[in-house]
């Protein structure tokens, strides 16, 4: 399933992006600008979020370079 094939019916979809983040879409413009912002990628749904199974390498870098932060800067 593509991201731009989601029902936009009033429910709230959480959607990851290329960090440890979701972006929440629940109207044209938020899909919209998803689409723009990371193009219209795969999408597998996974509990209550969608993952992207494109991003799952630099989500772990992203996250792995975070935690290499935090244990040198501390966390709040």
């Amino acid at each position: 399933m593509r991201v731009s094939q989601l029902q936009i019916d009033g429910t709230t979809h959480r959607v990851e992006t290329p960090t440890d983040a979701v972006q929440l879409i629940s109207n044209l413009r938020q899909l919209d600008s998803y689409v723009e912002r990371y193009s219209d990628v795969e999408i597998v749904k996974d509990g209550r979020v969608f993952r992207v199974p494109e991003f799952a390498t630099r989500i772990a870098a992203y996250t792995a370079a975070k935690a290499r932060d935090c244990a040198r800067n501390g966390c709040e």
